[in-house]
């Protein structure tokens, strides 16, 4: 395959139907784009092919992960830069940078779950990172929600909120609330759901990485399943500096 054909695997859709809105009482950003690459079945195949998906010891994800091509998110930062940068309210100036894109398979079981897996979270604090869930399953996989944190009010975890969200989260689940032993999906003791998005092939879910959020993993497989049969998602995180 030469280099463009290469590119052109991976490429985003110019067609992409796009769907804004804005979510809980904070009122965040979230982008909903669906046909979100051309080919598809093109980033499927490249994750069946080739670098075998590894579990990382450090990473909080609940499965394994591969690294994604890199010239996918150079399209999308392509392509979408520009309406990322007016939506999200990102300096026109700003450049996009790709901090992370993996392709990644659900594989823990809810059991075997850290407390800090068993809640909603962040990525980070800061304040010009957007996340981009690629779903490259279908509905029965579970797709993300979105969180408010109920005794701060949080749905956002800025730099000046981080000190007061972590010593009130980590007294919470460590002794006053331990979370079950599952995956977050609804509401509980500590989080009101505020949204709730699907998960549906070739779709793609794009929202500022400060905001609390969770999968909502209804099917876990185990590392060797077929492709068809596992929560396949790309996720990439873009940082506009």
């Amino acid at each position: 395959m030469s280099s463009s054909t290469h590119t052109a695997a991976f490429s985003s859709n110019p067609c992409g139907s796009v769907v804004t809105q804005a979510i809980g009482t904070e009122l965040r950003p979230v982008a909903v784009i669906e046909n979100f690459a051309s080919h598809p079945d093109a980033l499927v195949a490249y994750a069946e092919d080739g670098t075998p998906f590894q579990a990382a010891p450090k990473d909080l994800y609940p499965g394994v992960r591969k690294p994604a091509p890199a010239e996918y998110l150079e399209d999308v930062c392509r392509r979408y830069g520009d309406a990322l940068r007016e939506y999200f309210g990102l300096p026109k100036s700003s450049v996009a940078r790709v901090i992370f894109s993996a392709l990644s398979i659900t594989t823990t079981e809810p059991q075997r779950l850290r407390p800090v897996q068993r809640v909603p979270h962040f990525d980070t604090s800061a304040a010009n990172q957007l996340a981009i869930v690629h779903y490259l399953c279908g509905p029965e996989h579970g797709g993300t929600s979105f969180y408010r944190h109920r005794s701060t009010g949080f749905e956002t975890i800025t730099h000046e909120r981080l000190h007061r969200y972590a010593e009130t989260i980590k007294r919470e689940v460590m002794s006053e609330h331990p979370p079950r032993e599952r995956y977050m999906d609804g509401d509980d003791a500590l989080f009101a759901r505020v949204a709730s998005y699907k998960a549906q092939y070739n779709r793609a879910l794009i929202y500022p990485s400060n905001v609390l959020h969770s999968g909502d993993i209804r099917r876990v497989s185990p590392p060797d399943a077929p492709l068809h049969a596992v929560r396949l998602t790309v996720n990439s995180f873009v940082r506009f500096e």
